[in-house]
């Protein structure tokens, strides 16, 4: 592989990380398709669910990191380590 070749592929997969990040929101179920389908995707699995959830703002990283807590996980939690059960309390916890 050439170097031009590497260097698009490094340049499409961080844009695809920050359209992860950037698309996050508190829609239930639009949050909910965005976990799950990427639980799976190599290419952006690897971001932490604590960055994830708190890189637009919306909500506190302290916050964050005592729910993460809560549910056994801590702020180093990857997308990719999540199960239905962690998505469904997230989503409970972001309701309220």
């Amino acid at each position: 592989m050439k170097y031009d070749e590497l260097k698009l592929i490094v340049n499409q997969v961080k844009s695809k990380r920050e359209a992860l990040l950037t698309s996050f929101t508190t829609e239930k179920l639009k949050l909910k398709n965005i976990l799950l389908d990427n639980i799976d995707n190599n290419e952006v699995n690897s971001i932490r669910v604590h960055k994830f959830l708190t890189s637009s703002g919306e909500l506190g990283k302290v916050k964050i990191a005592r729910f993460l807590e809560s549910i056994d996980l801590d702020e180093n939690t990857k997308i990719s380590d999540l199960n239905i059960k962690h998505i469904d309390s997230i989503i409970d916890f972001i309701e309220q």
